[in-house]
């Protein structure tokens, strides 16, 4: 994050000049090199490179494409976002690369036909010049435009990079558990820590790609009209360098990796089993039983290493010589024919062949293998935000063909005053793999009214929790149908669907106070709002209700998490009752919100917040405190993931 004193990007003032030579980036070098670089001296991003713009973008057209198409393909949608911004590398790269670097060969002609002997063309000396001078700004402006297409596909790069991250964070946001657990953390993190930071380079590869195939397009009849046939025999060596050498190099240099990889793998497998058993290993004198498996795969690790190498010097070998084959082999050719070439054939073909070199041998494939491994990163990116989200599921009333109730705009207005929702479960079985024969919630008939405070108690293991996850659509429903309901009094729905997840109101609001306190880094109050506005009032009114703040050092500023005071469990608990109290909901959710509170503290918290504060709004509160029953209007006792008792009645 930058701070306030943060610096504007001189890239903005700064003139045609100062843009075109980088000179706005000599004061940075200048300070980094004098006293080093702090916070202070990094410059705030420019406007149009903010984050939010090719993310909502690259969003928009995910979105689009998946309403449109059955099989939505996120490489697509990529190509729709930035195709514009690469059409303007693509420019540059034309203007270098086929224009001016396939100038210079016929200009540098004219030079050499000054000093022939016997020159087919005129050239006088001070054509001469000019051809020098023009050959010399050529080559200026290669350069130029090299760095400046670099720079420019680096950017256009990392903007697909923090479009393509901002869409996976969000889709963590929305993610329920039971894709988490299809998706395991890990593979998330390196995708978000390793994977994205391939798309850097996607412009660059792309430029690669599709100018070398032009060049040897372009390349071919230029060097026929100066030998004929005989060019086939340049591009034959060519070919086969390319084809058959380096396929059978990139091959055995890919199974030798898979080999280093496996003994890696396996080395590091025995140091992890050594650190954790070494009592065992001190206790029976294993060290050198251990030590010999060790070296052993050592060995073979760094055999394998070792010929890993050897087979990368013969490869860069081979690039370096692949130019002077393709010139040995055509001038051979020609003069086997009788063919009489002189200097400027001999340079035609150097130059060119050695532009082709560079293409096919070099740059090509590396950038082949970074395009087929960005294109099966983005096949990952595309399958896991594909996954349902906890909204998918969900019916929407007004959707329903066999509802009664309409979305006409009385019903939009339904109810604005209502406390609090209804819910009514009618034989749900549930699992956190759809249609898992292991259901985790087994044919459940519930129904808790609006308004009431409802306890819902089991032994441990019994389901309690993934009740209330059922409820938040973390937990997919496999049978039977969830109901919220949020209607005046009175007032009836039909409701026929026979599965699913259904909603009278999708702008029914729900808040959940987890059973494992989560708090992120900041101020407790950070954590207490969590993104939402400051109301004065309801905050001292949810602070009064947690109290321990007035312990803490800076009370409600205190900074938790990473860097901040280490909070007990109690307090931990708190926080996270605090956040879930403070947020103005419909349902209230509230997992054994007592655990690792003292009594008396548990049981202030229960009279003034869970009956008090809240009081109006339905409750459902999963607990082992079998003493506040007597408080609740609904209780559901679940055993062996069951409800056997649907409803019994307090009072």
């Amino acid at each position: 994050m930058f701070n306030n004193t943060a610096k504007t990007l001189e890239i903005n003032p700064a003139n045609f000049v100062s843009k075109f030579f980088f000179w706005w980036t000599v004061k940075l070098f200048r300070k980094g090199s004098q006293d080093g670089l702090t916070s202070e001296d990094i410059y705030t991003p420019l406007n149009l490179d903010e984050s939010k713009t090719p993310a909502n973008d690259l969003e928009r057209k995910w979105n689009c494409i998946k309403e449109n198409s059955s099989k939505p393909l996120f490489v697509k949608a990529i190509i729709q976002t930035f195709w514009l911004k690469y059409l303007y590398i693509v420019i540059f790269v034309i203007l270098e690369q086929i224009i001016l670097r396939n100038s210079q060969p016929f200009i540098m002609n004219w030079i050499i036909e000054y000093f022939t002997i016997e020159p087919t063309i005129n050239v006088t000396r001070k054509d001469a010049f000019i051809y020098a001078t023009i050959i010399i700004a050529t080559i200026i402006a290669i350069s130029f435009i090299a760095h400046h297409v670099y720079c420019i596909s680096q950017i256009l790069g990392i903007k697909i990079r923090v479009a393509c991250c901002a869409l996976i964070y969000k889709k963590i946001l929305k993610l329920n558990k039971s894709a988490f657990k299809k998706n395991k953390r890990d593979q998330i993190i390196n995708l978000l820590n390793n994977d994205v930071y391939n798309f850097d380079l996607l412009p660059l590869s792309l430029n690669f790609l599709w100018i070398t195939f032009i060049q040897m397009i372009i390349i071919f009849p230029i060097v026929w009209q100066s030998i004929g046939l005989h060019v086939i025999v340049g591009f034959g060596a060519l070919l086969t360098v390319v084809i058959s050498m380096q396929g059978c190099i990139e091959i055995v240099d890919s199974t030798l990796r898979k080999m280093i990889e496996k003994l890696t793998d396996q080395r590091n497998q025995i140091v992890k089993e050594i650190t954790i058993g070494i009592k065992i290993v001190k206790m029976y004198v294993l060290e050198k039983y251990f030590n010999k498996a060790m070296t052993k795969i050592r060995s073979e690790e760094v055999q394998q290493l070792r010929r890993s190498l050897h087979i990368r010097v013969f490869h860069g070998c081979l690039q370096g010589i692949t130019c002077k084959i393709m010139v040995f082999v055509t001038l051979m050719s020609l003069s086997s024919e009788g063919v009489i070439f002189n200097s400027r054939i001999t340079y035609n073909i150097s130059v060119y062949y050695h532009i082709l070199q560079l293409l096919a041998i070099i740059y090509l494939p590396i950038s082949m293998n970074r395009i087929v491994e960005i294109y099966t990163m983005i096949n990952k990116i595309q399958n896991f935000l594909l996954l349902n989200e906890t909204c998918e599921s969900s019916i929407k009333l007004n959707n329903l063909k066999n509802s009664k109730y309409k979305n006409d705009q009385h019903n939009n207005q339904l109810n604005k005053s209502s406390s609090g929702v209804e819910i009514e479960l009618n034989e749900v079985s549930a699992s956190w793999r759809i249609n898992h024969p292991l259901q985790i919630l087994n044919s459940i008939k519930l129904k808790f009214k609006s308004g009431e405070f409802c306890a819902v108690v089991g032994p441990a293991g019994s389901g309690k929790s993934s009740l209330l996850n059922l409820l938040l659509q973390e937990l997919p429903v496999d049978a039977g149908t969830v109901r919220l309901f949020q209607i005046k009094n009175g007032a009836s729905v039909d409701l026929r669907t026979t599965h699913g997840f259904v909603k009278s109101k999708p702008e029914i609001t729900i808040s959940y106070a987890s059973q494992d306190p989560l708090l992120f880094s900041g101020t407790i109050k950070d954590n207490i709002l969590f993104g939402l506005e400051y109301d004065h009032a309801r905050y001292q009114e949810v602070c009064f209700l947690v109290k321990d703040f007035k312990e803490l050092p800076n009370r409600d500023m205190t900074i938790v998490g990473e860097g901040g005071k280490s909070l007990s469990i109690d307090q931990k608990t708190k926080v996270n009752l605090a956040r879930a109290v403070y947020r103005q909901a419909d349902l209230y959710l509230l997992d054994d919100i007592f655990h690792g509170i003292d009594g008396n503290d548990s049981e202030f918290i229960f009279n003034e917040c869970v009956l008090g504060f809240l009081q109006g709004k339905t409750r459902i509160l999963v607990t082992d405190h079998l003493e506040y029953l007597k408080q609740a209007d609904t209780i559901a006792v679940i055993e062996k993931v069951r409800i056997p008792e649907k409803m019994i009645r307090s009072n």
